[in-house]
């Protein structure tokens, strides 16, 4: 007897590097006897179904028919080969065929679905005719408002026609069908986003996505969105640009909706972790070297993925290095994030910067069981910031940082929080070394959190909770060398305008001094002086 595996196709691994339908094909004598025993079409008849011309007699019910024929044949072979979806070449066909009739059904529903017919007359592999309506397909949503449309013909392809979409089970079944078989075999889909391999995958997703949004709030219901959304978050790690826009066009509602799902609910294992780690770096990659137009990437999908990435990297069975280390990196290339981004003012830069920081200082604090590790990142975390002018951020690393302490009820927290302070003190003077505005800048965090620590310590020593007399005077001197550095304000530059009248010619700064970063050979009081010389400091 032929070996099952054969039945299919190749399996997954065989694959990768992917096999054309145009270019491989399965002779229609060969026949297995498991196909016509069950109706599921031959592994040679799957390959001609994707290169078959659409009809151009009713196209719009020609693609609904396809997408429930489709549909059927995936439960089928799901039933018979009890396997994983891309376990092999057959399943993967399935998907793609789906994926490519979804695809045409934003198209109808963007008015183009006859140019769409006219390019799969041209001469092309299926893969690069795949890719172009794909990317067609994705084009048009810039453009055209035809979403609502394309919802309904989506429903309609993925419903009993005798019922209304919104009531029929059918719907329900299918969308619930298709959230779960992509989930349970998510790492094959992501090794095969990485390699272009399910074009239009993004716009099945989001459909899946938006479809879910509508039904009533159920844990079934929340279950398939946190599932659809990590699906979601896996794609736009290794998508395309044109992936991300329409991830962020349709799923923004999605992410928002599933956001605050954690713990029991989040559904990653050990294996997640280690390949959206990989893909994050990967990416990251990318944008160091100019792969991608950072500018394409809102601040709001920076957030929101920076957020899955973090959450991801800290749910599976790894090392306490391999968890710290995203941070790390995170911080690393708080760069790329904002020196690609040109033409963005300089207050938009920090309220952007802090945002991220803000994410990734929330993974540092809860993994800093290592101390010497939560040093060497907050000293990190400082001289990147510091670097690139944004060094606001490092007070709300210490009200981060110091808040789970400063309401602690145990010795033993407090002694964690001990072990913290040599890497505070490292923040705080690489901070005061810095220019006097970017001191000043987070002066009002710093001094918030002392006082927060202070009337703690206060309340302590009064009512004899569990905080010793030997704790406190453990604390006590390291305070007193903070404030010491709060007390002595750095003193201004003096201002090297010649005619400068001692207030800045009318603009007074305060005595806050602008001076060029790179040789210090000028400094003005205000810009007007600064531009009155005609100088080329920097401010």
């Amino acid at each position: 007897m032929v070996d099952e595996q054969t039945h299919w196709g190749p399996n997954f691994h065989n694959y990768l590097l992917e096999i054309d339908p145009c270019s491989v094909r399965t002779s229609h004598d060969v026949h297995s006897e498991i196909y016509e025993q069950h109706n599921i079409p031959s592994l040679a008849d799957v390959q001609e179904l994707l290169i078959k011309p659409v009809s151009v007699d009713d196209p719009v019910e020609y693609v609904m028919e396809e997408i429930q024929s489709s549909m059927a044949n995936l439960y089928r072979y799901m039933s018979v080969c009890r396997r994983k979806i891309f376990s092999n070449h057959y399943g993967f066909l399935c998907i793609r065929r789906l994926l490519h009739l979804t695809c045409l059904c934003y198209m109808e529903g963007a008015g183009i679905l006859d140019e769409a017919l006219r390019l799969m007359e041209e001469p092309d592999t299926y893969s690069n005719l795949s890719r172009r309506i794909a990317w067609l397909a994705i084009e048009q949503l810039k453009y055209s408002p035809g979403v609502a449309r394309t919802m309904e013909l989506f429903s309609t392809g993925l419903n009993d026609l005798s019922k209304p979409a919104s009531d029929s089970p059918v719907l329900h079944t299918n969308i619930s069908f298709l959230v779960q078989i992509l989930w349970e075999d998510r790492g094959s889909f992501l090794n095969l986003c990485i390699r272009g391999l399910l074009p239009g995958c993004s716009v099945l997703l989001c459909s899946i996505a938006m479809r879910l949004l509508t039904w009533p709030s159920t844990d079934p219901r929340e279950k398939l969105l946190t599932r659809c959304r990590e699906l979601i978050f896996r794609l736009y790690l290794v998508g395309s640009n044109h992936d991300r826009y329409v991830l962020e066009l349709l799923g923004s509602k999605v992410i928002d909706r599933t956001r605050e799902i954690t713990g029991e609910r989040s559904f990653v294992d050990a294996q997640d972790s280690k390949t959206a780690y990989q893909a994050y770096s990967g990416l990251l990659l990318a944008f160091q070297q100019g792969k991608y137009d950072i500018n394409e990437m809102t601040m709001h999908s920076i957030g929101h993925l920076t957020d899955f990435v973090l959450n991801i990297s800290t749910k599976g069975a790894i090392t306490l290095s391999e968890i710290l280390d995203v941070p790390w990196k995170a911080f690393g290339y708080v760069w790329v994030f904002l020196n690609r981004m040109d033409d963005i003012i300089a207050t938009e830069k920090h309220t952007r910067t802090r945002h991220f920081a803000a994410r990734a200082c929330t993974y540092i604090r809860a993994y800093c069981g290592n101390p010497k590790m939560t040093h060497d990142l907050l000293v990190h975390a400082a001289n990147v910031l510091v670097d690139v002018d944004i060094i606001g951020c490092l007070g709300q690393i210490l009200l981060m940082t110091f808040q789970p302490a400063s309401t602690a009820h145990s010795v033993e927290d407090w002694r964690v929080f001990l072990h913290e302070l040599p890497g505070l003190q490292a923040v705080i003077e690489r901070c005061s070394s810095a220019a006097p505005k970017v001191f000043d800048d987070s002066r009002a965090d710093w001094i918030k959190t002392l006082a927060y620590l202070r009337l703690r310590a206060s309340n302590a020593r009064a009512t004899g909770d569990l905080i010793s007399s030997a704790i406190l005077s453990e604390i006590i001197p390291v305070w007193s060398r903070y404030e010491k550095v709060f007390s002595t304000r750095p003193a201004p530059y003096p201002c090297t305008y010649p005619r400068c009248t001692g207030l800045g010619a009318g603009e007074c700064m305060e005595g806050a001094g602008y001076s060029c970063g790179r040789c210090n050979k000028a400094t003005y009081c205000s810009p007007r002086c600064q531009r009155f010389a005609g100088s080329n400091a920097i401010p």
